[in-house]
């Protein structure tokens, strides 16, 4: 009999194959999801460029510039335990799993790394800002009970990310820099819904990535301000406008999107005895 569970002395499962057994994903939506998570956790880098090439621009005009880079620390930290989270989901999203609606250990870790990050944030840019500074910072106590008790982390998000961004938009001036909280709050429950109702697994990088981009799109922000060159609120509003009218247009045929298939269980069902 073929083992498909473990290691068996007389037939042993290969490592490759109890690897890849921890995704329940077809290759090429496993290839492309696994792909979108790599390019969200190394976002973080461009912000630390920008710092860094504008360091003396940042000494001058915000609070702590060395607290930019601890938020991007903090940020490129949370992917790690939200790809642990998948993976102990076998990366096919359900209403369930502790990276959708359900709770989980790395779920909550990645969350509280991503409001220690946006806290980081406010007191980089306004730490002289006591309102700002101590509403993020409310969050950081809000956040083991809303998630621990009630399995929900987006109160605590809202009371870091909105002082965060009003924080930045402060210093730099861009509206872009709004984007990293639309991102992977508006765009990312946008697919996170779609994946529940209809099970196409595929959507999942589209989630992922618009957390990612959000966060390319406030860097950028703070680059344009740098640079004297920041984006108008006109432009803001024509982007937020023409994704809207995409959502609404597309979420029908979004909708209508056959289930990915599970790809373990396929195996299994063509595994010989």
């Amino acid at each position: 009999m073929v083992s498909t569970t473990g290691f068996d002395k007389q037939d042993p499962i290969p490592p490759y194959r109890i690897i890849t057994n921890e995704v329940d994903l077809p290759p090429k939506t496993a290839a492309w999801v696994l792909f979108a998570h790599f390019v969200t956790t190394v976002t973080p880098l461009y912000m630390m460029w920008v710092v860094y090439e504008h360091w003396s621009y940042l000494l001058e005009h915000s609070f702590s510039p060395h607290m930019f880079y601890v938020a991007a620390a903090m940020f490129l930290c949370s992917s790690p335990f939200e790809v642990a989270q998948n993976n102990i989901d076998t990366w096919y999203l359900t209403e369930k799993c502790g990276s959708v609606y359900g709770v989980g250990f790395c779920d909550f870790l990645f969350w509280f790394f991503m409001i220690l990050g946006m806290v980081a944030l406010t007191v980089a840019a306004r730490g002289d800002n006591v309102w700002l500074v101590g509403i993020a910072c409310s969050a950081i106590v809000v956040y083991p009970f809303v998630y621990l008790l009630r399995g929900i982390p987006y109160p605590a998000l809202a009371l870091c990310g909105i002082p965060a961004v009003l924080a930045m938009y402060a210093i730099f001036g861009d509206p872009l820099i709004f984007f990293l909280v639309i991102g992977p709050s508006a765009v990312l429950m946008y697919f996170i819904t779609a994946i529940v109702r209809t099970g196409a697994q595929f959507l999942h990088g589209f989630a992922t990535l618009s957390a990612g981009v959000g966060f390319l799109a406030a860097s950028w922000g703070m680059l344009s301000g740098i640079t004297g060159r920041p984006h108008s609120w006109a432009t803001f509003i024509i982007v937020c406008m023409v994704l809207l009218v995409v959502g609404v247009v597309l979420r029908p045929t979004i909708l209508r999107l056959a289930p990915t298939p599970h790809r373990i269980a396929a195996e299994d069902q063509n595994t010989i005895c």
